[in-house]
């Protein structure tokens, strides 16, 4: 039943609205003017989404030139660390990688005990040019 009356109601309101014109109506000039600040609008805003999308694809740009960078630097660092290991002589299964979070574990020296240089090896001794490096771990650098 209230149905009905709601339909009703609308209905009357309806043919009331129709009789009466109680809203604002634009002329083709207010129309035209409206479409115009609509469509600056629009021009602005591309031109900002525009601007952005540049500023984005530069920051991208520079990330992955930084990241090839890194890669290069670390390429690089892998090799001079390969040819240093070669001319120390130093075998490479026994040498930690680059990669690896921790070095070598090496034995701190007792407190009180002297601590001097290794020893000169035997075939150094006879040679005459500059001495072949020494195995230096577990011996610290001082520094003044």
């Amino acid at each position: 039943m209230r149905g009905n009356v709601l339909q009703a109601d609308d209905f009357d309101v309806t043919q009331t609205n129709l009789g009466h014109s109680t809203g604002q109506l634009f002329d083709c000039e207010e129309m035209q003017a409206i479409r115009e600040q609509y469509e600056e609008r629009l021009v602005v805003e591309q031109e900002k989404r525009e601007e952005l999308e540049w500023q984005v694809r530069m920051a991208l740009a520079s990330i992955r030139d930084a990241e090839l960078d890194a890669r290069r630097a670390a390429d690089q660092m892998r090799k001079v660390h390969g040819v240093l290991q070669g001319l120390l002589g130093v075998d490479q299964a026994l040498q930690p990688t680059l990669g690896s979070a921790q070095g070598p574990r090496v034995a701190a020296p007792k407190p009180g005990a002297k601590v001097s240089p290794p020893p000169i090896p035997p075939s150094a001794k006879r040679a005459s040019g500059p001495l072949p490096p020494r195995n230096l771990t577990g011996y610290k650098r001082l520094v003044a």
